[in-house]
């Protein structure tokens, strides 16, 4: 789906839509959507840690079904067999737990690297991108 894995998918991709977290441009409350985005990618990171035993870095991208359209048409285009790839493309949220209370919040990031395997699906995340456009927090601590 989208030439992700479907692994990757779980993992990583968390889709956005009307009845989930909203972009925090049309939200007046920003607190409100950070400690939102914050709290479903906590809860994605203990059950990751419970069923698969994953330990730190753990990361979480919210974007809406428009974005993930455009990155497996992205990947189609480049149709890399075994490659490490950059999307440059809006992505809403991405946050990465490096530890128990430790994380990064990254909002209107620029794009993401990952890796394609043998089926020319991305399997694997990298990093992200961010540019003036971006904000980034730092946190440790579980308040904000």
């Amino acid at each position: 789906m989208y030439n992700l894995t479907d692994e990757f998918f779980v993992k990583h991709i968390r889709p956005l839509g009307n009845h989930g977290i909203h972009p925090f441009v049309d939200m007046p409350h920003v607190e409100d959507d950070l400690k939102d985005v914050i709290h479903r990618a906590g809860i994605i990171l203990q059950a990751r840690k419970e069923e698969m035993g994953h330990e730190y870095p753990n990361t979480v991208m919210f974007m809406y079904k428009d974005t993930l359209e455009d990155i497996g048409n992205y990947l189609g285009v480049l149709n890399a067999r075994n490659a490490e790839f950059d999307y440059s493309g809006r992505i809403n949220w991405i946050v990465t737990w490096t530890g128990t209370t430790k994380y990064e919040v990254i909002k209107n990031a620029a794009g993401f690297g990952g890796n394609t395997n043998n089926a020319k699906e991305c399997y694997h995340y990298r990093k992200a991108h961010v540019d003036h456009n971006s904000t980034i927090g730092v946190y440790d601590g579980l308040k904000l």
